[in-house]
């Protein structure tokens, strides 16, 4: 019997049959198994293309990108300074924002906490952060709604 199964998996393997990589298993996690969908046309994350993302739809309709200016300070470390400007011509909103660190193979290497900044009505607040770490290359400013307030009339 063992010799069968042996001439069976060599004839399969002369004939080109491979175990597929994506057999039911894997894919249903019956063997607890499965599947990453990969990135549409080996494009990189958004994170590696794009300096700002908004983590929500609040977030990209209530701010707009004003500038940002990015440098070394003399010990190394990175700075980064983002001007974004609250669009709401009735609401102060508040959101929440982290700095991602990344080295120059794209792996992240530090982050901030979140922090909260408040924006008064059609006002320009400047974001500020510096990295801690001297390696860092690129970053990325995570940004997400966190709340309104409303304004005094």
């Amino acid at each position: 019997m063992n010799k069968f199964l042996l001439c069976l998996l060599i004839i399969a393997s002369l004939a080109g049959c491979r175990p597929s990589l994506t057999s039911k298993s894997e894919v249903t996690g019956k063997d607890g198994l499965y599947l990453l969908a990969p990135l549409p046309d080996g494009q990189p994350p958004l994170q590696f293309k794009e300096r700002l993302i908004a983590l929500d739809e609040d977030t990209r309709d209530s701010l707009m990108y004003v500038n940002h200016l990015q440098g070394r300070l003399p010990s190394g470390q990175v700075k980064i300074s983002v001007a974004l400007q609250n669009r709401s011509p009735e609401d102060n909103i508040w959101i929440s924002w982290k700095a991602v660190f990344y080295d120059n193979r794209n792996f992240k290497i530090e982050e901030t906490e979140w922090q909260k900044t408040y924006f008064p009505v059609m006002q320009i607040r400047e974001i500020t952060v510096n990295s801690i770490r001297k390696d860092v290359e690129n970053f990325t400013i995570m940004l997400k709604y966190a709340g309104k307030q409303e304004s005094r009339k």
